[in-house]
């Protein structure tokens, strides 16, 4: 397509360049090629806006899908210089062109635009994972559809041409259909009114474990056999940290289990009673648990390589550290959160200094008090009233900004509300190393409206699919 297209061909070039300047970013030998290249991908990439606008309004002209491709292509950009506000935007576009493409009865997409579908979909998925109160760029008017697609026939049993990535496909296929109708992403950083109920919860864990009985290119790759449920019997102070690496036939299906495992944590997590070692915490910490096998699987194959573990465990290595049992299983997540590295919207490093604040937060919490509080989990203390972190895109002065929240119930109400306790920055070394960090403490939320508000008018605008400049 892009032999034969101007639009495409700018948007090929800005990709190039973008992702050449990046990789030699790592090296200060080629700074000078790394500035070439990176002038020349941003030339081409402001060449496609400018194409972009005048082939979406040629007049007459449906056929779309080169300027789907190319927004695409501008959001893989983005991606790659770690910008997740103009890449939602990208994508978010590329969904409304592509909407029209689509037959009033919403059936399939023309030939040639399914592979763009999933694709917009796998990068929105990402990008609702990260910041959890971003809307998808594309949604159906019925309420009873999926997210991106609707749910394939492939478990049937007559299927074929059935793959690890297709599975895979599948399982985001469910976690973004329960997002649309029931808030499973995030809601846990939504007030307890706002999270799935008990009811919806258990239909997501229904289809988990449907996809899991039909996903055997996944499951069956694994090293060894993997109860349907977690033993809960099993004593989770006895088992060991470093874990035992889990190992499957390939980093993509050992990732598509680490997702499974995530979020049958995290309906496990939510269903739990928050307050003590009920059946369904202790389940969540189990699948949390398995996920820290499959990092370290994913590390030990590597380190022949003397390469970095696989990017793309850093986001669910981040997000279960707020299900981890204890401390020590936390310890363990920020350290291998940092051999990670970095990649496109994906900061290991990034994930580690995030969680890492936490620590600060929860010691000053026990200094202010004027007694010892008391152990639960070792000092993570119950899963309901855990410090939640919102990691904010970078500030205009490359600096990192995170939030975080702590659930609390008002008096005279049932609802438990998130409230905002402080809000720390940081810049970041190429090592990773944070330094000149800043913390601003909410103890008292009218001196801190300006912040509060700004996380606010963040939020709202995310809610509203309209992200922010």
């Amino acid at each position: 397509m892009a032999w034969g297209n101007d639009l495409v061909f700018e948007a090929v070039l800005a990709i190039g360049g973008i992702h050449q300047a990046h990789l030699l970013s790592a090296s200060e030998l080629t700074t000078e090629s790394m500035m070439q290249s990176k002038v020349s991908g941003l030339r081409s990439y402001g060449e496609t806006l400018r194409l972009m606008e005048s082939h979406t309004k040629k007049e007459g002209y449906t056929d779309m899908q080169p300027a789907i491709v190319a927004g695409v292509l501008l959001a893989y950009c983005e991606c790659i210089m770690n910008h997740i506000k103009p890449a939602a935007l990208h994508l978010k576009a590329a969904g409304q062109l592509l909407r029209p493409n689509q037959s009033p009865d919403l059936s399939p997409y023309p030939a040639g635009y399914e592979a763009l579908h999933a694709t917009i979909a796998k990068l929105d998925f990402l990008a609702q994972s990260i910041v959890p109160y971003s809307q998808p760029s594309i949604q159906k008017d019925s309420l009873d559809a999926c997210n991106y697609i609707d749910v394939p026939d492939s478990f049937s049993k007559g299927s074929v041409h059935r793959s690890v990535s297709s599975e895979r496909v599948e399982l985001v296929q469910i976690i973004s259909r329960f997002n649309q109708l029931d808030n499973i992403i995030w809601g846990p950083w939504s007030s307890k009114s706002s999270r799935p109920n008990s009811e919806a919860l258990s239909r997501f864990q229904m289809d988990l474990l449907y996809w899991r009985a039909n996903s055997t290119l996944t499951i069956e790759g694994c090293s060894e056999s993997l109860a349907i449920l977690p033993d809960c019997d099993e004593p989770l102070d006895d088992l060991p940290i470093p874990p035992e690496p889990l190992f499957f036939q390939s980093s993509y299906a050992a990732l598509s289990a680490a997702l499974y495992n995530n979020y049958m944590a995290c309906s496990f997590s939510m269903l739990s009673n928050g307050h003590d070692l009920d059946r369904n915490a202790l389940c969540a910490f189990h699948y949390v648990y398995q996920n820290l096998r499959i990092a370290e699987g994913l590390a030990v194959a590597t380190l022949q390589d003397s390469e970095n573990i696989d990017i793309n465990i850093s986001l669910l290595l981040y997000l279960s550290f707020r299900r981890c049992y204890s401390r020590e299983w936390q310890t363990w997540t920020i350290q291998k959160l940092r051999q990670c590295g970095q990649q496109g919207l994906l900061d290991g490093s990034a994930f580690a200094n995030t969680l890492e604040n936490i620590y600060h937060l929860q010691l000053r919490a026990e200094l202010q008090s004027n007694y010892a509080l008391k152990s639960a989990y070792h000092t993570t203390g119950p899963l309901h009233s855990r410090i939640l972190p919102l990691l904010q895109p970078k500030d205009e002065r490359d600096r990192w900004i995170a939030y975080y929240l702590r659930p609390t119930a008002s008096l005279g109400h049932e609802d438990v509300a998130l409230c905002v306790i402080a809000r720390a920055t940081w810049g970041q070394d190429k090592r990773g190393d944070m330094f000149s960090v800043q913390f601003d403490f909410y103890d008292d939320l009218a001196v801190a409206d300006v912040d509060v508000a700004s996380l606010r008018d963040w939020i709202q605008s995310l809610e509203a699919s309209s992200l922010p400049r």
